[in-house]
């Protein structure tokens, strides 16, 4: 009994470890991939206002 009630104390340690090991390095691969992916956005967005922007100012005002 108590061999079984000492693994079964472990095993919920064990499992909770490697899933909080492996939220933190998704948690962080998403954050690089947002830092990534913002300047990028954010250029896409200035050239397309840059674009609207021109297009509102060549064509002929009614």
């Amino acid at each position: 009994s108590f061999l079984s009630s000492s693994s079964s104390s472990c095993r919920p340690v064990e499992k909770v470890r490697p899933r909080q090991e492996g939220d933190s390095i998704s948690f962080n691969e998403k954050r690089k991939k947002r830092q990534i992916n913002k300047p990028i956005n954010a250029t896409r967005r200035q050239e397309l206002l840059l674009r609207n922007v021109l297009s509102f100012l060549s064509s002929p005002t009614t």
